[in-house]
């Protein structure tokens, strides 16, 4: 995943002046391409990237749920009470 990750972050870098092009391709008779040939690699790129976005942001949901799931000691009330991470409340 991680090779997926660096190949679609190389290709987005490209695209803002690919879709000039793609711009360019899609006025008649000016392009000696079908306006596919532009939007398909775009539309695979930006798949590719939120597929990934999307794995990174449910990891780290899993992270984030196992952390707050933590036991934890503290003190209130002169008293050490246990409690998870998630119930601590910092002010």
């Amino acid at each position: 995943m991680l090779l997926v990750g660096c190949i679609a972050r190389a290709y987005i870098h490209i695209y803002p002046a690919g879709t000039t092009n793609m711009r360019i391709q899609l006025v008649p008779g000016l392009s000696p391409v079908s306006p596919v040939t532009s939007f398909v690699p775009l539309v695979v790129v930006l798949a590719i990237t939120g597929i990934k976005e999307a794995v990174e942001d449910y990891r780290r949901y899993l992270s984030d749920k196992k952390l707050n799931a933590t036991p934890v000691k503290l003190v209130e009330d002169g008293k050490i009470v246990d409690k998870q991470w998630k119930d601590v409340c910092a002010y």
